[in-house]
């Protein structure tokens, strides 16, 4: 609907195909840009609360050794943590076109439950990352079909305007 709209803009092939392309390569551009601006303001934040971590002497104390290693596993699954929550709210994919499709794909063949069946293969302490980085975006499925029922109503609004029946063209 949204390419039959896009066409009925122009009468030239080529236009509706840079239309299109332009469509398409624009919203994967602007959500992948402000994705990765969003992680930039995360990790920003997150070094400006807890300071800068700065590599301390090893000691030859191996309790010291083993303070030091624990508090850097304990920072690493704090900032996991705070990916996890912070993905299950972005809205950012939501520019793209082709992510939105792919996010309402993923509901209909419930991806999500294939991904956590094979997550048990991996190791536990890695487990975590190895969801968040196979079930990006985690939005509500919802948030998609709303998108793409804004744009399949544009899409109907513009050819109702642009497309004349054949009685007036008599």
């Amino acid at each position: 609907m949204l390419v039959l709209a896009l066409s009925s803009l122009s009468r030239n092939s080529r236009y509706t195909a840079l239309f299109w392309l332009g469509t398409l390569l624009v919203g994967m551009t602007i959500s992948w840009a402000l994705n990765e601006i969003d992680k930039d303001q995360r990790r920003y934040a997150y070094v400006q609360e807890n300071g800068r971590i700065q590599s301390q002497r090893m000691e030859s104390d191996p309790a010291i050794r083993e303070h030091a290693r624990l508090e850097q596993e304990k920072r690493a699954q704090e900032a996991l943590d705070r990916e996890t929550v912070a993905a299950q709210h972005n809205w950012r994919p939501l520019v793209s076109y082709t992510a939105n499709l792919s996010r309402i794909g993923d509901h209909l063949l419930n991806t999500r439950a294939t991904w956590v069946a094979l997550s048990k293969f991996v190791p536990a302490d890695q487990r975590q990352a190895y969801l968040l980085e196979k079930l990006d975006p985690q939005y509500p499925w919802y948030w998609s079909a709303e998108v793409l029922a804004v744009l399949f109503g544009l899409s109907a609004w513009i050819l109702n305007f642009r497309v004349r029946s054949l009685d007036r063209l008599k």
